[in-house]
């Protein structure tokens, strides 16, 4: 066994070495969130050691951290992306014209029925 956890101590001490060394504007942004947030951010599930890579664009399922680096997402926050990181994606287009046609009112709102026919046809199984 204890061959097996010195292997696994040397691929991992391999791996953080060729991070820091291809990730330093991620170290630095890292660094200056530590003197903002404790532990340097506010979303604990995305901090790991020595660093989280700081994400500075993402299209489709695709990452880039501030280095230039590209990552697959395969978490795609926990689902709530779903349909991935495109600005052009149907729901994001859809979220924006529902907000420029006023969201959230003190009323009935007119996309409301709308809104409730779609969800019965694309979760069915949820209704009673």
């Amino acid at each position: 066994m204890t061959g097996v956890v010195s292997a696994a101590a040397e691929i991992f001490e391999r791996e953080r070495k060729e991070f820091e060394a291809r990730t330093p504007r991620s170290r630095e942004r890292f660094r200056r969130a530590l003197d903002v947030f404790p532990g340097g951010d506010t979303r604990s599930a995305t901090n790991y050691e020595p660093y989280p890579a700081t994400i500075g664009r993402a299209e489709g399922i695709e990452l880039v951290d501030l280095d230039g680096n590209q990552y697959a997402d395969f978490l795609l926050n926990y689902t709530s992306l779903i349909t991935g990181h495109e600005r052009r994606a149907p729901t994001v287009h859809e979220l924006g014209r529902r907000v420029d046609a006023a969201l959230n009112l003190g009323g009935t709102r007119l996309h409301g029925a709308a809104d409730r026919d779609q969800g019965d046809r694309r979760l069915p199984r949820l209704r009673p």
